[in-house]
């Protein structure tokens, strides 16, 4: 759930100018959401093992 609101958050994503990101920005900013909750499913099993 965690991950698909940061997603829908960066669908409607703006700069600090209020402009709209470009496209490549938003991929790289979904790659990034993508490979923090990544890091945090593997933390989660480590605490849980």
């Amino acid at each position: 759930a965690f991950a698909a609101a940061l997603q829908a958050a960066a669908a409607n994503a703006r700069d600090v100018d209020g402009s709209a990101f470009h496209r490549r920005q938003l991929k790289a900013l979904d790659a990034a959401i993508g490979l923090g909750v990544e890091k945090l499913g593997v933390v989660r099993q480590e605490v849980a093992a």
